[in-house]
């Protein structure tokens, strides 16, 4: 026997499964005309933007042992520290102090483990390994090694953003935009753009390229830098997608 209030629920029923296949029908309709978001994709961007313009850095810690130096007669101006290894002639160098601030040396023509620093009484120095380093001037100072004079106390490895990587990425963003969007693998469908700022007049920018936007979707940060001469510097990161 068919209980009352049976054939309501069944009604109810129905309308609910019509009603559901209507709104998948025309999410899948929405999807297929708009596949990609600017929000979905932004994610992808930054960390292909990135990748692409990671920079290996290796930084030496080196103290200088005060005492050892004051003793030795006459008191060197110069000192000559040699690395665990030889340093690629393609790899750039600073040499720096406990504030950041860049202390001047030379990389000995003949043997490339060996620098001379002008240290300038900074008996804590930082020397900032990278390619992406603009390389410095080589030569020979008549100061002779002394390994008693200094210790490398510690190496770090990381990877932080270039500047000199976003500069040739600008370049190519310039020169060719679809070409640079297919090989970072990025849908033609999404546009982006990125822009770096250390002040006023000092940046990196290709905001300005494409003016056809729509709903557009953007990441700012606060990015460590590799500068062209070395120093780590942080800046405005932004990425937009749209």
């Amino acid at each position: 026997m068919r209980k009352k209030g049976s054939g309501h629920v069944e009604i109810v029923l129905a309308m609910v499964l019509f009603v559901s296949v209507i709104m998948f029908i025309i999410s899948v309709f929405d999807f297929q005309k708009n596949p990609l978001s600017s929000e979905s994709v932004l994610p992808y961007v930054i960390s292909t933007l990135e990748n692409h313009n990671f920079a290996d850095v290796r930084v030496y810690s080196i103290v200088l042992k005060e005492d050892q130096i004051n003793s030795v007669i006459p008191q060197p101006n110069i000192i000559a520290i040699k690395f665990p290894e030889a340093i690629n002639e393609n790899i750039g160098l600073r040499v720096e102090n406990y504030s950041g601030e860049n202390i001047d040396y030379l990389r000995d023509s003949s043997d490339n483990s060996i620098i001379y620093v002008d240290f300038k009484e900074n008996y804590f120095l930082f020397a900032v390994l990278s390619e992406d380093i603009n390389l410095n001037d080589v030569g020979v100072f008549n100061t002779p090694l002394n390994e008693n004079l200094y210790k490398i106390s510690s190496t770090q490895d990381y990877n932080i953003l270039s500047e000199n990587k976003l500069e040739r990425m600008k370049l190519d963003y310039e020169l060719n935009y679809d070409l640079l969007r297919k090989e970072l693998q990025i849908s033609n469908k999404i546009n982006f753009a990125f822009s770096i700022k250390f002040g006023e007049e000092d940046f990196i920018n290709t905001d300005s390229s494409i003016s056809d936007r729509k709903e557009v979707s953007s990441r700012f940060s606060r990015a460590q830098i590799l500068r062209k001469d070395g120093k780590r510097e942080f800046g405005d990161l932004t990425i937009k997608t749209w």
